[in-house]
């Protein structure tokens, strides 16, 4: 398998987009029915999207996951059974990751690979917990729901010493129970071709195995940055 190194967002509102964040070379599309959908009718939404993915080749492009709402909202149960419509579906997102009975929740009720998203003091002190459930695939983060949370105040050296912090623990607890590489979070500013460069070539520097990105622009900028040196890859062939 594969593992994808660029996910990029697509709101459950624009599905006429999933094609063109695969044609921006992302390796996965994840559609949002969280955070960019708030305040649409969920309901005529999920039959929506119900029909595009019926109609959708999926051997066509690369892995398409959804982003469902977390697990102590009343949309989660019907974004589930949505998911379980679908069997080629490459996995589920799941935000606002609080304890391991969160992940455990998901994972019995589906069969796909979970990514979970760890986005407050409670779901990065249990990080440990978190990342030995069965059936997650990686953990990630949310950086401005956890700022927010927190009283970090964002781009701040405070901000930096923060996410070093989740990053090292992201990576180490990964590590230990056998979870793909951590995924690092979004790089808010899509105009920031320089800054996003740098960005990317930091986290593959920790180790993390790829970047939750929010528009197409950043792929190619991405893939990029991802590139080795000479240098580069005769280090890490010996």
């Amino acid at each position: 398998m594969k593992i994808p190194k660029s996910y990029l967002f697509v709101p459950a509102t624009r599905l006429d987009r999933v094609i063109k964040a695969f044609n921006s070379g992302a390796t996965a599309v994840i559609i949002d029915l969280e955070d960019a959908v708030l305040g649409v009718d969920k309901v005529a939404l999920r039959d929506e999207l119900r029909a595009f993915l019926k109609s959708w080749d999926f051997s066509s492009c690369g892995e398409l996951w959804l982003r469902i709402n977390g697990v102590d909202t009343p949309d989660c149960e019907q974004d589930l059974s949505l998911v379980n419509e679908f069997a080629k579906l490459s996995g589920v997102l799941l935000p606002k990751v609080e304890t391991a009975q969160d992940v455990q929740t998901v994972a019995q009720l589906t069969n796909k690979p979970i990514i979970a998203m760890l986005e407050s003091a409670k779901g990065l002190l249990n990080t440990p917990d978190i990342a030995k459930v069965k059936g997650l695939f990686a953990l990630s983060y949310g950086c401005l729901d956890m700022f927010y949370s927190l009283g970090v105040i964002p781009n701040s050296k405070g901000a930096d010493i923060l996410l070093n912090r989740v990053r090292t623990d992201l990576l180490l607890y990964s590590a230990v129970n056998g979870l793909s590489a951590p995924i690092e979070t979004i790089f808010t500013d899509f105009h920031d071709e320089a800054g996003l460069t740098d960005y990317v070539q930091a986290w593959q520097s920790l180790g993390f195995g790829g970047q939750l990105l929010i528009h197409p622009k950043q792929v190619a900028t991405m893939n990029k940055a991802l590139q080795f040196d000479k240098a580069t890859l005769e280090f890490a062939q010996k």
